[in-house]
């Protein structure tokens, strides 16, 4: 009787292809990180072998000839679905920056080089899970925003020397530990992810200057008492935050000119916000938006603080009156449009320096004088109110771009032949006006007018030319006879449009 027998050999493939990289050549760790890649003409020479590496575009070499960085930002290797082979970068490399690529592969943090202190891989539709204890411990910023990360991120466990950490829009969840931070941090960015959680702002790095926690699934109160004095940049728009936000407690005792400072607190369920920030400040320019909250009781414009320039409280349940003059001479933007506010309007009373307002959606009544205008506005919308009685257009600004005053009931003549050389967009449909004046002057700058649904009843109204400039005029919803040029011919009925 004969036997079989069958012989089973096992080859760890692993150990078999995975070369000591440590005794290769430089150019051929090079050569391999980049194997994947289409044959692009900036790596390639005209015969189609990889150039010296001294030679690819984006590549720093020190003194010694060793690799130390990687810039490519801006090259066209974002139209292939690519990758990179990061396990072959040399040891020697400090700097990674790479962005816009196509890849297709999970990313590994392990394989990126341990003297690594820049790292910014955004916008690579890169995936996987971010291990914080697998970063380089000499980095000092990360930057992986715009892929396709998930997972928990783990703040207990990063570098100790990060300065820097952006990984916003991407789809990490979990709760963050506040107080275990870098103390080196100025920049931390998690906005548009999936975290959630209450929120600690009690014990952050004495020196960070931005926090971005926008577009997340935060919840509970914020407190603002212990801010460090360095913060310029503080967003955190569209949560589920509930409560009274006290920015009187907002840092401003600094002195950076050339800093935009700003508090974005749009679309959460805020109750009360106090605005009366307190401060040594210099020319700081804080920036506060707050729309899209839950706040309720009146305005309190006297409140605000005095070198607050931009104030955005729309969308919110704020309800009484107003007074337009006590906005402080710093204010460069307010609006308030969406509430329920009430009363009369005297816009002469804005401060000089004011540039746009919008009070739309709202219920104030009563005449408007646009005659005496702060003399640097550029766009007014007081659309959607009942403001009512006539109005004229012939003294305002030449700063004035976009004037909205639809849905009213403004009444009688309205004459056109002064309106600044300035204006662009200007809306008065959805009123009672009875009379419009000839339309021949109309700046050359104007690109829509809209006088629509007025219900004014004229024989003929007459145009100016009309050039590449206007896009719209719309007089439907009254009973024009026709609309000529001043030549008698008729207009384009694709720009004016008549019932």
């Amino acid at each position: 009787m004969s036997r079989c027998i069958l012989l089973i050999l096992c080859i760890d493939e692993q150990s078999l292809g995975r070369i000591d990289y440590h005794l290769l050549p430089q150019q051929t760790l090079m050569e391999l990180f980049v194997g994947d890649l289409p044959k692009c003409s900036t790596l390639y020479d005209e015969n189609g072998y990889l150039k010296d590496v001294e030679d690819w575009p984006g590549i720093f070499i020190d003194d010694t000839g060793k690799v130390v960085g990687i810039s490519w930002d801006n090259y066209d290797y974002h139209e292939f679905n690519v990758k990179l082979a990061f396990q072959w970068l040399p040891q020697t490399m400090q700097n990674i920056s790479i962005s816009n690529f196509a890849f297709r592969e999970r990313f590994d943090l392990s394989h990126i080089p341990e003297l690594v202190n820049v790292l910014s891989i955004p916008s690579n539709n890169l995936s996987g899970t971010i291990e914080s204890l697998s970063l380089p411990k000499n980095l000092r910023s990360l930057n992986i925003a715009n892929n396709r990360f998930t997972g928990y991120f783990d703040t207990r466990k990063l570098p100790v020397h990060l300065g820097s950490i952006c990984i916003e829009a991407n789809n990490f969840s979990g709760t963050l530990n506040w107080r275990m931070l870098p103390m080196p941090l100025v920049f931390l960015s998690v906005k548009q992810n999936k975290f959630s959680g209450t929120v600690d702002l009690t014990a952050l790095p004495e020196h960070i200057a931005t926090l971005r926690l926008e577009d997340n699934l935060f919840t509970g109160a914020v407190d603002l008492s212990c801010l460090p004095n360095s913060l310029t940049q503080f967003g955190v728009a569209c949560n589920q935050f509930i409560g009274t936000l006290n920015m009187s407690m907002y840092p401003l005792e600094f002195d950076h000119h050339d800093n935009v400072h700003f508090a974005s607190l749009d679309n959460n369920n805020f109750s009360a916000i106090i605005f009366s920030v307190q401060g040594n400040r210099i020319n700081t320019g804080l920036q506060i938006s707050a729309r899209n909250n839950s706040v309720q009781g009146t305005l309190p414009l006297s409140e605000i603080d005095p070198y607050v320039e931009s104030f955005k409280v729309g969308n919110n349940r704020y309800s009484g009156t107003i007074d337009l003059g006590l906005l402080s001479d710093y204010i460069l933007v307010f609006h308030a449009e969406s509430n329920n506010l009430f009363g009369s309007l005297e816009l002469p009373r804005l401060p000089d320096q004011i540039s746009d307002i919008d009070l739309s959606d709202n219920k104030f009544e009563e005449t408007v004088d646009l005659e005496d205008l702060p003399l640097n506005i550029v766009r007014i919308n007081l659309s959607r109110n009942r403001l009512s009685g006539g109005i004229s257009l012939q003294s305002l600004p030449w700063s004035l771009s976009i004037l909205n005053l639809g849905n009213n009931i403004f009444e009688g003549f309205i004459g056109l032949e002064y309106l600044p050389p300035s204006i662009r967009e200007l809306d008065l449909s959805n009123n009672k006006f009875s009379e419009i004046s000839s339309l021949r002057r109309l700046p050359s700058t104007i690109r829509s007018l809209s006088i629509a649904n007025n219900g004014i009843e004229q024989q003929s109204v007459v145009c100016r030319r009309i050039t590449n400039s206007i896009k719209c005029i719309d007089l439907r919803g009254n009973k024009f006879g026709e609309c000529t040029d001043t030549k008698g011919n008729k207009v384009c009925e694709d720009i004016v449009l008549l019932d």
